[in-house]
């Protein structure tokens, strides 16, 4: 294997250090996971804001769906008032309060860009053809989430005419593999390369001239209004 440049060093946390100096600017943003190595946390956390560049903590849109039913099973709303037991009803009910008022709240974030990241399932409907879905808990949440971000890209697997795999984002509504997506901003094409960075730039990037129109529609013509003359013998 050889290499046109290559940077060698001591330790993980210098790698990370190298790599974020090199990529990163004053009034840049990190999205990072909760769960990270103590030492990378304080990090971001810490040393990297000092020099401008803010992080942004979240988890798994799906952990934090199954965190939130812990939470929701224990409320008052969570127990059934006659008998005082467990009511799954009342506490999934309560889950998508609380799912939908958080991601309202992040939504609102003024100045920040938060990427959520989540599970994809594949199921079958009730004529066994498949779909995907978001892994969360609740229905109340994957039903309005899309409703609520500006884009929903899926990260996937495709492959080539002649059969070779490579990942891509996923990025429109109408794409033939059915995956989940959506671009309020207009600039993604139906698959980009997966590169979170170049992506961001390409949504941000000033739109030029109006997008195409995702849809062409054409109306029928018109119907001739002369009686057809087989017509009228099969009607006689």
């Amino acid at each position: 294997m050889s290499a046109f440049r290559a940077l060698a060093v001591a330790s993980g946390h210098s790698a990370q250090f190298v790599t974020f100096m090199t990529l990163l600017q004053p009034g840049d943003q990190i999205i990072a996971s909760k769960y990270l190595y103590g030492g990378s946390h304080t990090q971001m956390d810490i040393t990297l804001r000092k020099w401008g560049v803010d992080t942004v903590f979240v988890d798994s849109i799906t952990v934090a769906s199954r965190e939130c039913f812990k939470y929701a099973q224990v409320q008052p709303e969570g127990m059934s008032e006659k008998t005082g037991k467990p009511d799954n009803r009342g506490a999934y009910g309560l889950l998508g309060q609380e799912m939908i008022a958080w991601l309202t709240h992040l939504q609102h974030t003024p100045g920040k860009n938060v990427w959520l990241v989540g599970i994809l399932d594949k199921r079958l409907d009730d004529f066994n053809r498949p779909y995907f879905t978001l892994q969360i808990e609740g229905a109340k949440t994957g039903l309005e989430l899309p409703g609520i971000v500006d884009e929903v890209v899926t990260m996937a697997e495709l492959k080539t005419e002649d059969g070779k795999p490579y990942r891509a984002f996923i990025c429109q509504t109408l794409n033939p593999f059915g995956y989940p997506a959506k671009d309020r901003s207009g600039q993604l094409d139906a698959i980009e390369e997966p590169h979170l960075g170049r992506l961001m730039e390409k949504i941000r990037r000033p739109l030029g001239d109006p997008p195409p129109a995702r849809l062409e529609f054409g109306r029928p013509a018109a119907a001739d209004a002369t009686p057809n003359p087989t017509d009228a013998t099969k009607g006689a």
